[in-house]
């Protein structure tokens, strides 16, 4: 079981490329990786993760992409699957959470989210 995640990003958009397994073994370390992302951006509006690569996704690898999502809502992000490899394209048909995972973050945590934004602008923290 081998997984590689690596990142890009820029102050309100990061990719997290995603090489390999996500299983019960790897599946904490994407969770983790995508909490180091949000925590070192806070003003961030987008979270893409790069499918590309990936090899497989289990039950703990989906477990992982709603625990992402979760706190990527609650953050005021926009979590994106992109470039998805069949096999998961299929999972996440087959388990009905595609719309879920990428539907755009809730208001109330968007506006706490332009707060911050402002905030910054004008220096007051």
């Amino acid at each position: 079981m081998n997984l590689t995640l690596t990142s890009d990003s820029t102050s309100q958009s990061a990719i997290l490329h995603i090489d390999g397994d996500v299983e019960y073994t790897t599946a904490s370390a994407l969770v983790e990786a995508a909490g180091k992302l949000l925590a070192d951006h806070p003003v961030l509006r987008d979270l893409h993760l790069d499918c590309a690569q990936m090899t497989l996704c289990d039950s703990a690898g989906i477990s992982a992409l709603l625990t992402i999502h979760l706190r990527t809502s609650a953050a005021g992000v926009h979590l994106h699957l992109d470039r998805r490899p069949d096999f998961l394209e299929r999972l996440l048909d087959i388990t009905g959470i595609l719309e879920h995972l990428t539907a755009a973050p809730n208001v109330r945590s968007r506006r706490r989210a332009d707060a911050v934004d402002m905030a910054d602008e004008s220096g007051v923290v």
